[in-house]
């Protein structure tokens, strides 16, 4: 583009400058900012506000708690005897004494694992016959074994 070609509409030199100075610009920006100031609170602010950095603080002096010692109180207690003369048992002396439980469990586990009793499971509790797996008559028989052995323990 050719600049001796390039008309502009309006030259920039005759365009009129605003003949406000800046100074009265800001003049008025501070009293518009008062005047707002003053409408929205209504309460008379000081006129003359000076900074006092010199301002006594006044210290509440506390008294500070002492805690009293109270010195332990002394329980006596009295020594139990422990007995000395704790032999450990043998296996076969546990075995002996325990040999009747055990003779108990045996049996009762050799009775539950019978082909009879397992028939008899079935045939008598519901819904077993129509199953084709043994593990539900195996876990009912196990429970009972639990159970039939937690009485014997406490029985014998």
């Amino acid at each position: 583009m050719n600049r001796s070609n390039y008309d502009m509409a309006t030259p920039i030199n005759s365009l009129q400058q605003p003949s406000n100075n800046i100074n009265n610009l800001v003049r008025n920006v501070e009293n518009n900012i008062e005047t707002i100031g003053n409408i929205n609170s209504n309460v008379p602010q000081p006129v003359n506000l000076t900074y006092n950095p010199t301002i006594g603080h006044q210290y509440v002096h506390q008294p500070t708690l002492v805690p009293n010692y109270q010195p332990p109180t002394v329980v006596k207690q009295e020594h139990l005897e422990i007995p000395v003369g704790l032999e450990k048992k043998s296996l076969y002396q546990t075995l002996l004494v325990n040999s009747k439980e055990y003779l108990i469990m045996i049996l009762l586990f050799s009775l539950l694992a019978h082909k009879k009793v397992s028939r008899l499971f079935i045939m008598y509790i519901p819904g077993l016959n129509t199953i084709d797996s043994p593990i539900p008559s195996l876990i009912i028989r196990g429970v009972v074994f639990t159970i039939l052995s937690g009485l014997v323990k406490q029985c014998v």
